[in-house]
């Protein structure tokens, strides 16, 4: 009798300690500070948001690359001189601007978070379908950089959602959304159908 509980305390102890050194791996991975990125979203919660994105990298990011993409959409890349001095307008006129427009998005980025848009939430079978469909892998880890895919199939479109993340102490944080124009489209794409 006392063998077999011998046996079953070692057995328990062994699932026990499995299941802590793989709760406290999956816990250092990007994959789990996204998760906690879509977490702090959902429950409103600024501080734990700010600990897994690096806010004022981020934006900077978005920013420098809404410029790149207004500047194709005007073509202003063009080799001759007057694109030449469109472009540097156009990047003197972003650094004027860039440090203003980051401020406030942050400041409209912390209202969102923590108070949300309840109007413009989706209903939440949407919220589950998007849960239950989304799938979430890193593409590429080197050290301390990893990337990380999010695809994301609603039925009606798939949007896949690519993220620089940089390690910091012990976890995680975004800094860089690589693909914005292509979630811009197919937002888009799927609103027009």
């Amino acid at each position: 009798m006392k063998k077999i509980q011998i046996i079953i305390t070692a057995i328990l102890l062994i699932i026990i300690s499995a299941a802590g050194i793989y709760y406290f791996t999956y816990t250092r991975t990007p994959q789990y500070s996204v998760i906690m990125i879509l977490r702090s979203i959902k429950t409103h919660n600024w501080e734990m948001f700010q600990k897994y994105v690096d806010i004022d990298e981020v934006s900077g990011n978005l920013l420098d690359k809404t410029g790149d993409f207004i500047g194709e959409f005007l073509n202003i890349n063009q080799s001759e001189t007057e694109g030449r001095f469109k472009k540097k307008i156009a990047e003197k006129l972003g650094d004027l601007i860039k440090p203003k427009v980051a401020e406030e998005v942050k400041k409209g980025l912390e209202q969102f978070i923590k108070e949300g848009d309840v109007k413009k939430e989706p209903d939440s079978s949407l919220k589950k379908k998007l849960i239950l469909n989304s799938k979430l892998t890193c593409e590429k880890q080197e050290g301390e950089m990893a990337i990380v895919s999010l695809d994301v199939k609603d039925g009606e479109r798939d949007i896949n959602i690519r993220l620089r993340m940089k390690k910091k102490d012990g976890y995680w944080q975004l800094v860089e959304i690589l693909n914005p124009e292509e979630i811009i489209k197919d937002v888009i794409a799927g609103k027009m159908k």
